[in-house]
């Protein structure tokens, strides 16, 4: 009888302290996982060559992971080249599909590329590649990828090099909802 009671005792206080330190059972309401970047929800992919980002398959969303969903959209752009020295320089394009959430929330052109045009460590990217270029700056029917029928950002940059390698010679963004990015008749300007 001594046993029993001490058994119930001993469990009450496991359980109280659990509740007091907040270590009770989740709600199924509550996110699988804190984040801030597409990396602390899974490993990413390695990137399809050697200057674009690695790819995302799970999303960090307002610090919450999230699964990828199905990509249903073909994104194609024409891309413009900034006349001059940029247009001179640039032997390809790389581009990169990402959603417009991040584990800060949401993310626009003005926060995707850093100081020294790095892409912001905090996109969800998942699509990539690049494509190489020459003769002059107006580039057309750039196939970039598929992508959800999401809000998303499309993001393209010059560089000196082809596959993507070498300094960064111009920037460019569009920001859309999934109407936007399913456009035929997307341009982005690099600057």
């Amino acid at each position: 009888m001594i046993f029993i009671e001490n058994f119930r005792f001993g469990l009450y206080l496991f359980v109280m302290s659990a509740i007091f330190l907040g270590c009770g059972p989740e709600s199924a309401d509550e996110p699988t996982a804190a984040c801030q970047r597409a990396a602390d929800c899974a490993e990413l992919l390695a990137p399809p060559c050697s200057g674009c980002p690695e790819l995302a398959e799970a999303f960090c969303h307002a610090s919450a992971c999230v699964e990828k969903e199905e990509d249903r959209i073909d994104v194609v752009v024409d891309v413009m080249l900034p006349r001059g020295e940029a247009t001179d320089l640039t032997k390809s394009l790389v581009y990169a599909l990402a959603t417009a959430e991040s584990g800060e929330g949401a993310m626009g052109c003005d926060g995707a590329f850093g100081s020294g045009n790095d892409l912001n460590p905090n996109l969800n990217i998942f699509s990539a590649g690049f494509k190489n270029v020459s003769g002059g700056s107006f580039h057309q029917d750039l196939a970039l990828g598929r992508c959800p029928e999401a809000p998303g950002l499309i993001l393209v940059w010059g560089t000196e090099e082809v596959g993507g390698e070498g300094p960064i010679t111009s920037t460019g963004c569009m920001a859309g909802d999934a109407a936007d990015l399913a456009s035929p008749d997307i341009l982005i300007t690099l600057q």
